[in-house]
């Protein structure tokens, strides 16, 4: 049956006729697979033609690496080895796909550092402003030393045009943004490497562009969602994957925990208890709401604020960018030690005295999504604490996908049973699953199709 035979038919077809409509869905997502494999191969075939870039030189990044006042584990050496073996004789494309707080950013920045000083300009680009902001700060700190220019190009930078004239004469080394780092006015004077972070962010149509854009340069893609071998092909094409398991020396397991929505305010002395010791707080909730609802991010904020007053503070998605940014960097900056916010904090927030996580609603969350958020504490030498509040009336197939949380801290192993333990539908969230949204393709039902 053709493709448009099918479109049509599957309108038709009462979702009550499950065979039918099973087998009209399952030819749309054999074309709709097909066509990202065919894209992602004459990308391939494109960049297969490009043997300038090489780089041999890494003296940069020896030299930071006997700086550093911590050891890479031997996970990330062997990540750095891969790369540079890539550097050295094709283009790389490769996936670092590490586990929360396992040390991914130091990868990328040692790559740069060497693809910088063999003269070429790099990107990095991530899927919030918060996230860009972070980088920003991150690599400013290791690379002013080396005399490489830094710029951050996001949607409130007010000097764009002056950062397009920079970039087009190589005055700027480092570009780090949002999708604002594709502006068809930005033109590169020698690109060499772009680094894309948390790339499955992305919609499929936005990761086919950049793959287009960075065709001619070597191409490093980071992520914290571990996903299963097979399906790394449907979401990048044919890339080469390192990952990282190991954590860095000195961290701490967190200690999870699961508590029913009915006993919450026995968190509170909990919490006095953290504060006592300067130590910081992220209170989660799945949604924004009003004031006056239950399980709000609004109703607990008044709550908390009632019971802390001016400690604590919070973020989402209807506040503006100036608001957000504030607030984090009061938080940041220990001006307030309880954070509420929705899951904008998903991804890249590093707060070394934040050790208590409390998820409410947690069994309104994806398992790998819970584990992104597990990963903002614990990032120094903190005992830190996971507490999942679920909801009264829960399922058994709830418990048992907290119960894996509260039992596992391997995000490789997480993932796996997230993808198999969720229902069909639900996988296919972009923010839970970590999964692009296909209209067609099911990563459940359609692995075979890999």
């Amino acid at each position: 049956m053709s493709f448009k035979e099918s479109i049509k038919k599957i309108h038709l077809t009462d979702k009550k006729s499950i065979h039918q409509y099973e087998k009209l869905r399952q030819r749309l997502a054999y074309d709709e697979i097909l066509s990202s494999f065919l894209i992602f191969n004459q990308i391939k075939k494109k960049s297969n033609q490009i043997k300038k870039y090489k780089i041999h030189n890494n003296k940069n990044s020896d030299n930071l690496i006997k700086d550093l006042d911590f050891n890479l584990t031997t996970d990330q050496l062997s990540s750095i080895s891969d790369i540079r073996d890539d550097l050295k004789k094709k283009r790389l494309y490769r996936l670092i796909q590490g586990d929360v707080g396992s040390g991914k950013t130091i990868i990328a920045l040692l790559a740069i550092i060497d693809v910088i000083k063999s003269g070429y300009q790099a990107v990095i680009m991530a899927p919030t402003e918060l996230l860009a902001s972070q980088h920003y700060n991150y690599f400013t700190n290791y690379l002013n030393q080396l005399d490489i220019k830094i710029a951050l190009l996001t949607s409130k930078v007010k000097n764009k045009e002056e950062i397009y004239s920079k970039i087009k004469i190589n005055k700027i080394n480092l570009l780090i943004g949002t999708h604002s780092v594709y502006n068809s006015k930005l033109k590169f004077k020698n690109l060499g490497i772009i680094v894309i972070d948390e790339q499955h962010k992305f919609g499929v149509q936005q990761r086919i562009n950049l793959l287009e854009k960075s065709s001619s340069c070597h191409t490093l893609v980071m992520s914290a969602t571990p996903i299963p071998r097979s399906l790394t092909f449907a979401i990048y094409g044919e890339i080469d994957v390192s990952n990282i398991k190991t954590k860095p020396e000195g961290r701490k397991k967190v200690i999870t925990s699961l508590i029913s929505k009915e006993k919450i305010s026995n968190l509170l002395e909990g919490i006095k208890r953290k504060l006592k010791n300067n130590e910081q707080i992220f209170w989660v909730l799945p949604h924004i709401g009003e004031e006056d609802d239950d399980n709000s991010v609004l109703s607990r904020y008044k709550f908390l604020t009632n019971k802390f007053h001016n400690l604590t503070t919070l973020v989402h998605g209807r506040m503006t960018d100036q608001e957000i940014d504030k607030n984090m960097k009061e938080f940041q900056n220990k001006k307030k030690m309880i954070l509420v916010s929705t899951t904008l904090i998903e991804v890249g927030i590093n707060i070394p005295s934040a050790s208590l996580m409390i998820i409410e609603s947690a069994n309104k969350f994806g398992l790998a999504q819970l584990h992104q958020l597990r990963g903002r504490i614990a990032r120094g030498n903190l005992q830190s604490h996971c507490v999942l509040v679920y909801d009264a009336s829960l399922s058994e197939n709830s418990k048992q996908r907290l119960h894996i949380i509260k039992n596992s801290d391997d995000g490789f192993e997480i993932a796996e049973k997230d993808l198999f333990l969720r229902g069909s539908g639900d996988i296919l969230g972009t923010n839970q699953s970590g999964l692009p949204k296909w209209r067609f393709f099911n990563p459940l039902k359609d692995i075979e199709l890999v």
